[in-house]
Order: C-alpha cells, then structure tokens, then sequence
C-alpha cells in the first residue's frame, strides 16, 4: 500500500488526469498501471491550490503519456523467472508492451499499455503438494489525444484491472483449505474537454466513472478454526462487493489581469456520487485451545446484503497573485458538502514563495491548507451489516462470559475528518547546478472517525477474568464517533545534481514522527 506523510492509505488523494482514481470504497490506490503509460507523478503534502480537496495526509497526481506522430511499440520483460528449490517452475513473470502512434498525424494520437503479472507465492514449511499458490494479474490503459482545433483539446482514456488469486492468503499458518478464491477488476474510463481563448484562459470539462467488483469464496464449508498453532477448515466468510463512483467536474482559469501585480484566478468545482452494494454471507468462528476446546465461539445474525450511495459537492476559487517578480502569494477557499452528514465543509489554503533580491537562486516558500475528508462508506455501511455474537467458555464447556451481540451505530452530530497542515521550505542552488533543499511539515488531524465501544468497563471481558460475575446475555454498541486525532512532523533535506542533463544523482534525510490515539480501527 501506498503511506504519503505518516498517514493511511485512505488519507491520501490519488487522482490520474485530474479525476479521482481512490477505490470508491476503501479510498486505497487498488489500481494497476504499467510505467511506460505514466508521464509524471507529483507528491504533495500540503497542495495550497484550492481544486485539491480530499486527502488529509497528501495527494499523488499521475499524468498519462501522450502518443506522437511516430508509430512506436516496446516490449520488455518477456522472459519469465525460473524457480529450481523445488523442481523446475515459474516463479514470477512480469511481461510489459506498448504501443502508440497517431490516429490521424497532427490532430490525433493514442498511447496503449499492457502489463501482465504472474506471482507464485511458495511456502517451505508446508508440505511440498500444498504450499504454493498463484495469483494473476491483468491491467491496460488506453489513453487519447484530440485535437479538435488548435484551442480545443480532447482526452479519452480508458483503464482496466483484473485480477485473479485462487487460493489467496496462504501462509505457515494459514494453510490451503483455510483460504480464499479471489476475483476483481475495476473499470476507469475518462473525458476531458480542454478550451483555451485569448489573455491566457481555458475551461475544462470532464467526467470519470470507475466501476469496481471483488468476490471471495471460501475452499469449502468446513467449520473454521482459529488455534494457537494457525487456523484449519474453510474461511467463514463468502463475499461479493460491487462499488462505483461517477465525477463530473469543471474547471475555469479567467484572464490574467493587473492590480497591484498580476493575477491569474481560476475557479471551478465537482459533483461525485458513490454507490456500494454488498451480498456478504458468514458462517461460525470457532477458537480452541492447546488441548481442542472451543473457548470462544462467533456466530453472525442479520442480513449481509446491503447498499448505500453518498452524493460529495465542491466549489473553489484561487488567486495566484505576483507582487513582484520575486514575491508570489496564492490564496483560495474551497467548500465541500457531504450529503450523507448534510453538512458544508469550508477550507482555506494560502501560500507564497519568494525569491530575495540579492540572493539569486534561493527560493523560500510556504502555506496553509485545511483540508477536509469525504465520508468513507466502509465505515458508513457497518451499522447495516451483519452483527457478530461472541460467546466464552472455560475449559469444561461452561458459558463464562456472553453471548455478546456486537452492534454498531451512528453516534450524534457527526462530522467531516480535517487536517490543518503547514508546511515551510528552502530552496538553494549552488555551484556546478548542485541543488539543496530543506522542508518542513506540521499535520494536525481531528474530528476523524473511530467506533467506541460503549459497554461499562466492569461488563467487558477484562473485568470478567479480573473475577468480576459473568452479566448474561450483553449488547455492546459500537458508536461512530469524531475522536480520532492523528499528528505527523518532518524534516526533510535533499541534494541533487543534474548530470549531463539526462541523468542526476539525488540523496534524502527525512525525520518523522507520527502519533495517533486510534491506531487499530475496530
């Protein structure tokens, strides 16, 4: 998974071509691409530019590679690695190739990635006939340049993912049968329009639909079986999720004009809906002890099948103002809306960069962004899932502590995730294009969600083995709360040096530290 600042991998915004390419329902980078289809990548910590909402802990915007009026195609790792320690196989197998040229020369052109990926995962401490699995998988990307008019722009693009892991999960102490068959792709397809006028102005329009589907199904229906030794029988759990997102978006960059200095504004806004159905079906858990016991046992009551859709809005303006030629200052306000919590969201950004007279080649920058988080629908669609029942026993069979039935719920006024971030930087060239830089970074996170458990103290399992009477038959409710808080500092300093201007050296230091008050999410 990908962690940008010391945060998780929900935290972060990952966009491709200006639209959202987070997994519509976990918010994690699931999505595959080859690395010749990718032209850059820009990490940010704390974006000032307001059209950048989601994404507490930072955003990673990728940029697709463009074809050109020359017919082209590549091809590499095309042999496979071989694997002798137990007999003549694949190990692993990565094979990449593209292609791309012009649909018509000077107006339009296509660049097509293909990557196949082929893992087997072996583990030794099994037995020879069972202690391997392999996974597959499969992604192409399609992207597209037309140009309608010299101030008219379009991009199509097309992006696919799938997957395939019979037997996914297999471990020393997770053997075969304990496993699952693993199936997913994911569809991300894109229009943007591009139309510039005179004075340095442009409007874009776009529209991004991503369909994702996963399923797991367990080996058998076998009970399973948690011992101190590993698990044994088949996995409980047999899954189907399907979620979508579709964004549509503008964008305006307005004429440059002068008032003390020049301004360059732009300004624009999204409307994303997100749609999750799930048809999840769960047997009993059961846990043993040295001897074979059952000392706990899990059972699921209720449906498992389930939807929620959410609608996300937001709106900004940005004014990057040049005071002078060696002074820029940016200032933006964002609003976001969540119609699940019905609730507007208000970010501000600011930021500048200044270059010193007499000091030639130095750069100093800095800013403020407040950044609001969406709603995550896993966590939403909890309360409506199935709830599990736990029940204790001793070593004879006796009912110690339960059945608890464990639900979860929505607690009051519920609000979005924020994150104030500051962030303060230097740049400095020195001699022979040596470049040095320093940056720092404060990140404070509050009102982020985590499910309380609201049952007393003195009726939860530690007070039972604590010798407290076992209270029979319990609820314990899980309440949504606002009360995670997450903090993240760094120090950040870099060399770098250009190198016959193809190649160049670069060396990093970065001190960090992150801290939360809700680490394991429950």
């Amino acid at each position: 998974g990908i962690h940008l600042f010391g945060g998780s991998e929900d935290q972060a915004q990952y966009s491709f071509e200006g639209f959202q390419l987070n997994d519509p329902l976990t918010g994690r980078f699931d999505a595959r691409m080859s690395l010749e289809s990718v032209q850059s990548v820009d990490v940010q910590a704390s974006p000032s530019g307001a059209e950048m909402g989601r994404g507490a802990a930072g955003t990673m915007t990728l940029h697709a590679r463009t074809g050109g009026d020359e017919f082209k195609y590549s091809a590499t790792n095309v042999f496979p690695g071989i694997d002798i320690g137990q007999g003549l196989r694949v190990s692993s197998w990565t094979p990449r190739g593209n292609i791309s040229g012009p649909w018509k020369k000077g107006r339009a052109w296509y660049f097509n990635t293909a990557e196949l990926q082929f893992i087997r995962t072996t583990v030794p401490q099994l037995p020879a006939s069972q202690n391997s699995s392999i996974s597959w998988r499969f992604n192409d990307l399609l992207h597209n340049q037309i140009n309608l008019s010299n101030k008219n722009i379009l991009f199509v693009g097309l992006l696919f993912n799938y997957r395939y892991a019979p037997r996914n999960g297999i471990t020393y102490l997770d053997p075969r049968e304990t496993t699952v068959n693993r199936r997913s792709n994911q569809w991300f397809g894109y229009v943007k329009d591009q139309h510039s006028f005179s004075r340095s102005s442009l409007v874009e329009f776009g529209f991004a639909a991503s369909l994702t589907r996963s399923s797991e199904v367990p080996q058998g229906g076998s009970p399973y079986l948690i011992t101190p030794n590993g698990r044994l029988g088949n996995n409980y759990a047999n899954t189907r999720r399907d979620a979508a997102r579709q964004q549509g978006l503008v964008n305006y960059f307005l004429p440059s004009f002068h008032f003390l200095g020049e301004h360059q504004l732009k300004t624009g806004g999204d409307i994303v809906h997100l749609d999750y159905e799930q048809n999840v079906s769960r047997s009993s858990i059961d846990y043993l002890d040295n001897t074979g016991n059952i000392v706990r046992t899990i059972t699921f009551t209720g449906p498992g099948h389930l939807g929620r859709a959410n609608y996300e809005t937001a709106i900004y303006a940005q004014d990057s103002w040049r005071v002078r030629s060696w002074l820029l200052v940016e200032a933006g306000w964002r609003a976001d809306q969540d119609h699940l919590l019905e609730r507007w969201n208000w970010s501000p950004r600011a930021g500048f960069a200044v270059s010193p007279p007499g000091m030639e080649g130095t750069r100093i920058s800095g800013g403020f962004a407040r950044i609001v988080d969406p709603t995550d629908l896993q966590l939403f669609t909890r309360p409506l899932d199935q709830s599990a029942i736990s029940t204790y026993f001793d070593g004879s069979g006796n009912v110690v502590y339960g059945p608890v039935e464990s639900v979860f719920s929505f607690g009051p006024r519920l609000q979005n995730p924020r994150a104030d971030v500051w962030n303060l930087g230097v740049d400095r060239v020195l001699p022979k294009l040596l470049q040095a830089k320093m940056q720092w970074l404060r990140r404070r996170s509050s009102r982020g969600f985590d499910y309380e458990n609201n049952l007393p103290a003195a009726e939860q399992l530690p007070a039972i083995l604590a010798g407290a009477p076992n209270p029979g038959a319990l609820i314990a409710d899980y309440a949504l709360t606002n009360r995670r808080q997450d903090q993240y500092d760094s120090v950040e300093i870099a060399l770098r040096q250009p190198l016959k201007g193809r190649y160049e050296w670069m060396v990093s230091y970065t001190r960090s530290r992150a801290a939360s008050n809700a680490v394991i999410e429950r």
